[in-house]
Protein backbone atom coordinates (compact mmCIF):
# COMPACT_ATOMS: atom_id res chain seq x y z
CA UNK A 1 0.00 0.00 0.00
CA UNK A 2 1.58 3.61 -0.91
CA UNK A 3 2.47 5.63 1.93
CA UNK A 4 0.59 8.73 0.38
CA UNK A 5 -3.16 8.03 1.63
CA UNK A 6 -3.85 9.45 4.85
CA UNK A 7 -6.43 7.62 6.97
CA UNK A 8 -8.23 9.85 9.58
CA UNK A 9 -11.42 9.24 11.95
CA UNK A 10 -13.69 11.38 9.76
CA UNK A 11 -15.33 14.39 11.47
CA UNK A 12 -18.44 16.65 10.79
CA UNK A 13 -16.78 18.02 7.64
CA UNK A 14 -15.84 15.25 6.17
CA UNK A 15 -19.34 14.09 5.51
CA UNK A 16 -19.66 16.48 2.69
CA UNK A 17 -17.96 14.29 0.08
CA UNK A 18 -19.69 11.03 1.36
CA UNK A 19 -22.06 11.23 -1.21
CA UNK A 20 -20.17 12.02 -4.32
CA UNK A 21 -18.38 9.02 -3.20
CA UNK A 22 -20.94 6.50 -2.84
CA UNK A 23 -22.45 7.47 -6.30
CA UNK A 24 -19.28 6.76 -8.07
CA UNK A 25 -17.96 3.42 -6.17
CA UNK A 26 -21.82 2.05 -6.11
CA UNK A 27 -24.47 4.46 -8.30
CA UNK A 28 -26.81 1.80 -8.27
CA UNK A 29 -27.89 2.17 -4.92
CA UNK A 30 -28.89 4.97 -2.78
CA UNK A 31 -26.18 7.24 -0.64
CA UNK A 32 -25.90 5.12 2.49
CA UNK A 33 -24.71 8.24 4.88
CA UNK A 34 -27.36 10.84 3.11
CA UNK A 35 -30.21 8.85 3.99
CA UNK A 36 -28.71 7.98 7.65
CA UNK A 37 -26.87 10.62 8.95
CA UNK A 38 -28.39 10.14 12.69
CA UNK A 39 -25.96 6.76 12.93
CA UNK A 40 -22.84 9.31 12.86
CA UNK A 41 -24.43 11.59 15.50
CA UNK A 42 -23.65 9.30 18.15
CA UNK A 43 -26.59 7.16 18.53
CA UNK A 44 -25.16 3.80 17.62
CA UNK A 45 -20.65 3.67 18.75
CA UNK A 46 -18.36 3.34 16.32
CA UNK A 47 -16.39 6.02 13.47
CA UNK A 48 -16.34 6.71 9.72
CA UNK A 49 -12.76 6.19 8.19
CA UNK A 50 -12.16 8.54 5.34
CA UNK A 51 -9.24 7.91 3.08
CA UNK A 52 -7.65 11.23 1.22
CA UNK A 53 -5.03 11.48 -0.80
CA UNK A 54 -3.44 14.97 -0.30
CA UNK A 55 -6.48 17.17 0.08
CA UNK A 56 -8.81 14.59 -2.03
CA UNK A 57 -11.45 12.16 -0.60
CA UNK A 58 -10.79 9.06 -2.11
CA UNK A 59 -12.87 6.21 -0.07
CA UNK A 60 -14.45 5.64 3.22
CA UNK A 61 -15.76 2.90 5.50
CA UNK A 62 -17.53 2.76 8.72
CA UNK A 63 -17.42 0.36 11.59
CA UNK A 64 -19.74 -0.32 14.62
CA UNK A 65 -20.04 -2.23 17.60
CA UNK A 66 -22.82 -4.07 18.84
CA UNK A 67 -24.05 -4.32 22.23
CA UNK A 68 -22.58 -7.86 22.72
CA UNK A 69 -18.96 -6.00 21.73
CA UNK A 70 -19.53 -7.84 17.93
CA UNK A 71 -17.98 -5.58 15.31
CA UNK A 72 -19.58 -4.53 12.38
CA UNK A 73 -18.20 -2.91 9.27
CA UNK A 74 -20.25 -1.39 6.42
CA UNK A 75 -20.21 0.64 3.62
CA UNK A 76 -16.44 0.52 2.39
CA UNK A 77 -16.61 2.77 -0.67
CA UNK A 78 -13.64 3.61 -2.93
CA UNK A 79 -13.98 5.91 -5.86
CA UNK A 80 -13.46 3.98 -9.25
CA UNK A 81 -10.53 5.69 -10.11
CA UNK A 82 -8.31 4.68 -7.09
CA UNK A 83 -9.39 1.47 -6.77
CA UNK A 84 -6.92 -2.14 -7.13
CA UNK A 85 -4.54 0.64 -5.22
CA UNK A 86 -4.23 -0.75 -1.90
CA UNK A 87 -7.39 1.53 0.11
CA UNK A 88 -9.96 -1.20 0.19
CA UNK A 89 -7.08 -3.08 2.39
CA UNK A 90 -5.79 -0.04 3.81
CA UNK A 91 -9.31 0.32 4.94
CA UNK A 92 -9.37 -3.25 6.40
CA UNK A 93 -6.48 -2.83 8.64
CA UNK A 94 -7.87 0.60 10.12
CA UNK A 95 -11.12 -1.78 11.13
CA UNK A 96 -8.90 -4.45 12.18
CA UNK A 97 -6.81 -2.10 14.84
CA UNK A 98 -9.97 -0.54 16.08
CA UNK A 99 -11.16 -4.17 16.72
CA UNK A 100 -8.01 -4.99 18.65
CA UNK A 101 -7.87 -1.47 20.35
CA UNK A 102 -11.54 -2.44 21.63
CA UNK A 103 -11.19 -6.11 22.65
CA UNK A 104 -13.05 -7.53 19.79
CA UNK A 105 -12.83 -10.94 19.03
CA UNK A 106 -15.69 -11.09 16.01
CA UNK A 107 -15.94 -8.93 13.14
CA UNK A 108 -18.84 -9.57 10.99
CA UNK A 109 -19.94 -7.52 7.76
CA UNK A 110 -22.27 -8.25 4.89
CA UNK A 111 -22.10 -7.78 1.03
CA UNK A 112 -25.01 -8.21 -1.54
CA UNK A 113 -24.62 -11.08 -3.46
CA UNK A 114 -23.74 -9.62 -7.06
CA UNK A 115 -21.04 -7.14 -5.25
CA UNK A 116 -18.17 -9.73 -6.59
CA UNK A 117 -15.47 -6.81 -5.71
CA UNK A 118 -16.55 -6.22 -2.15
CA UNK A 119 -16.76 -10.07 -1.51
CA UNK A 120 -13.13 -10.81 -3.03
CA UNK A 121 -11.61 -8.17 -1.13
CA UNK A 122 -13.40 -9.71 1.83
CA UNK A 123 -11.91 -13.01 1.20
CA UNK A 124 -8.84 -12.00 0.67
CA UNK A 125 -8.92 -10.20 3.89
CA UNK A 126 -9.41 -13.29 5.76
CA UNK A 127 -13.16 -13.05 6.32
CA UNK A 128 -15.09 -16.54 5.92
CA UNK A 129 -18.77 -16.76 4.48
CA UNK A 130 -20.78 -18.00 7.45
CA UNK A 131 -24.21 -17.65 6.65
CA UNK A 132 -26.18 -16.58 3.29
CA UNK A 133 -29.94 -14.87 3.23
CA UNK A 134 -32.82 -13.94 1.06
CA UNK A 135 -33.60 -10.42 1.30
CA UNK A 136 -37.37 -9.75 1.10
CA UNK A 137 -38.88 -5.75 0.81
CA UNK A 138 -41.99 -4.41 0.25
CA UNK A 139 -43.22 -0.85 -0.16
CA UNK A 140 -46.55 -0.27 2.07
CA UNK A 141 -49.10 1.80 1.27
CA UNK A 142 -49.97 4.77 3.67
CA UNK A 143 -52.96 4.43 6.40
CA UNK A 144 -53.93 4.38 9.90
CA UNK A 145 -51.30 1.83 11.89
CA UNK A 146 -52.50 -0.86 13.34
CA UNK A 147 -50.63 -2.78 15.75
CA UNK A 148 -53.11 -5.68 15.52
CA UNK A 149 -53.17 -6.77 19.09
CA UNK A 150 -49.34 -6.66 19.78
CA UNK A 151 -47.87 -4.69 22.64
CA UNK A 152 -44.29 -3.57 23.52
CA UNK A 153 -42.51 -6.36 26.05
CA UNK A 154 -39.94 -4.74 28.33
CA UNK A 155 -39.10 -7.86 30.29
CA UNK A 156 -35.91 -9.59 29.02
CA UNK A 157 -36.43 -12.49 30.78
CA UNK A 158 -39.40 -13.26 29.32
CA UNK A 159 -38.73 -12.35 26.33
CA UNK A 160 -35.51 -15.15 25.80
CA UNK A 161 -37.61 -17.39 27.35
CA UNK A 162 -39.83 -17.20 24.39
CA UNK A 163 -36.81 -17.00 22.26
CA UNK A 164 -35.04 -19.99 23.33
CA UNK A 165 -38.15 -22.39 22.93
CA UNK A 166 -39.23 -20.42 19.52
CA UNK A 167 -35.55 -20.24 17.52
CA UNK A 168 -35.47 -18.00 14.75
CA UNK A 169 -33.60 -18.01 11.28
CA UNK A 170 -29.68 -17.89 12.78
CA UNK A 171 -29.63 -14.29 13.73
CA UNK A 172 -31.60 -10.81 13.63
CA UNK A 173 -31.02 -8.64 10.44
CA UNK A 174 -32.10 -4.99 11.26
CA UNK A 175 -31.58 -2.85 8.60
CA UNK A 176 -29.19 -5.47 6.63
CA UNK A 177 -27.04 -5.32 9.69
CA UNK A 178 -26.74 -8.94 11.30
CA UNK A 179 -27.01 -10.02 15.50
CA UNK A 180 -26.82 -12.77 17.26
CA UNK A 181 -29.35 -13.93 19.26
CA UNK A 182 -27.79 -13.11 22.93
CA UNK A 183 -29.14 -11.09 26.20
CA UNK A 184 -26.85 -8.07 25.43
CA UNK A 185 -28.29 -7.68 21.66
CA UNK A 186 -32.22 -8.33 22.59
CA UNK A 187 -31.85 -6.07 25.40
CA UNK A 188 -31.08 -3.06 22.92
CA UNK A 189 -33.61 -3.99 21.27
CA UNK A 190 -35.93 -3.62 23.74
CA UNK A 191 -34.53 -0.41 25.19
CA UNK A 192 -35.42 1.14 21.42
CA UNK A 193 -38.93 -0.22 21.65
CA UNK A 194 -38.50 -2.96 18.99
CA UNK A 195 -40.00 -6.14 20.94
CA UNK A 196 -43.73 -6.21 20.86
CA UNK A 197 -45.73 -9.70 21.99
CA UNK A 198 -49.51 -10.70 21.64
CA UNK A 199 -50.93 -14.10 23.70
CA UNK A 200 -49.52 -16.40 20.54
CA UNK A 201 -46.11 -14.36 19.14
CA UNK A 202 -43.32 -12.28 19.33
CA UNK A 203 -41.48 -10.15 17.04
CA UNK A 204 -38.73 -7.66 16.71
CA UNK A 205 -39.65 -4.75 14.23
CA UNK A 206 -38.27 -1.53 13.46
CA UNK A 207 -34.98 0.16 12.39
CA UNK A 208 -31.97 0.60 13.61
CA UNK A 209 -31.29 3.29 11.61
CA UNK A 210 -33.60 5.31 8.75
CA UNK A 211 -36.68 5.00 11.11
CA UNK A 212 -38.88 7.30 9.32
CA UNK A 213 -39.38 5.08 5.89
CA UNK A 214 -38.08 1.63 7.03
CA UNK A 215 -39.16 -1.60 8.96
CA UNK A 216 -37.65 -4.36 9.77
CA UNK A 217 -38.89 -7.68 11.10
CA UNK A 218 -35.77 -8.84 12.80
CA UNK A 219 -37.78 -11.69 14.39
CA UNK A 220 -40.77 -13.61 14.54
CA UNK A 221 -41.68 -16.88 16.89
CA UNK A 222 -45.35 -18.33 17.11
CA UNK A 223 -47.53 -17.43 14.70
CA UNK A 224 -45.76 -16.47 11.62
CA UNK A 225 -48.68 -15.73 9.78
CA UNK A 226 -49.92 -13.35 12.74
CA UNK A 227 -46.86 -11.86 12.87
CA UNK A 228 -46.19 -10.74 8.87
CA UNK A 229 -50.19 -9.30 8.89
CA UNK A 230 -49.04 -7.20 12.07
CA UNK A 231 -45.94 -6.13 10.80
CA UNK A 232 -47.43 -4.84 7.54
CA UNK A 233 -50.17 -3.10 9.25
CA UNK A 234 -47.58 -1.48 11.93
CA UNK A 235 -45.65 -0.22 8.86
CA UNK A 236 -48.13 1.87 6.91
CA UNK A 237 -46.04 4.70 4.96
CA UNK A 238 -42.35 2.48 4.40
CA UNK A 239 -40.60 -0.19 3.24
CA UNK A 240 -40.76 -3.23 5.08
CA UNK A 241 -38.11 -5.93 4.44
CA UNK A 242 -36.61 -8.75 6.01
CA UNK A 243 -33.89 -11.25 5.56
CA UNK A 244 -34.17 -14.74 5.95
CA UNK A 245 -31.38 -17.79 6.13
CA UNK A 246 -31.28 -19.73 3.17
CA UNK A 247 -31.31 -22.69 5.69
CA UNK A 248 -34.76 -21.86 5.92
CA UNK A 249 -35.84 -20.49 2.74
CA UNK A 250 -39.40 -22.17 3.25
CA UNK A 251 -39.86 -19.55 5.47
CA UNK A 252 -40.36 -17.33 1.86
CA UNK A 253 -43.90 -18.47 1.44
CA UNK A 254 -45.16 -15.80 4.76
CA UNK A 255 -43.90 -13.26 2.01
CA UNK A 256 -45.38 -14.33 -1.32
CA UNK A 257 -46.29 -10.78 -1.87
CA UNK A 258 -42.89 -9.02 -0.89
CA UNK A 259 -40.62 -8.57 -3.40
CA UNK A 260 -37.85 -10.89 -3.88
CA UNK A 261 -34.58 -8.24 -3.69
CA UNK A 262 -31.20 -9.78 -3.71
CA UNK A 263 -28.51 -12.01 -1.53
CA UNK A 264 -27.19 -11.05 1.28
CA UNK A 265 -23.82 -13.11 2.27
CA UNK A 266 -22.79 -12.33 5.86
CA UNK A 267 -18.79 -13.26 6.58
CA UNK A 268 -17.10 -12.94 9.93
CA UNK A 269 -13.23 -12.83 10.92
CA UNK A 270 -12.19 -14.78 14.44
CA UNK A 271 -9.67 -13.01 16.53
CA UNK A 272 -7.17 -14.61 18.43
Amino acid sequence: MENKYTYKIATRDDLAFTDEIEKEALPIIDPYYRNNIDIYDGEIEGDLIMVYEDDYPVGMGRYSFHPDKTMWLETVRVRPDYQRKGIGKGIYENYLKAAIDKGVKTIRLYTEGFNEKSMGLTKKMGYAIIKKYDYYSLKVEDGQVDNMGFVLEKDLDKVMEFINANPWTDMICINNVFYEVNPENIQWFIDRDMVYVNDNSLMILGARHNRKSVNYIGYMGGDYEECVKAAVSMSKGKTLSIGISKDNANLGKYFSVFEKRYDLVVSEKILD
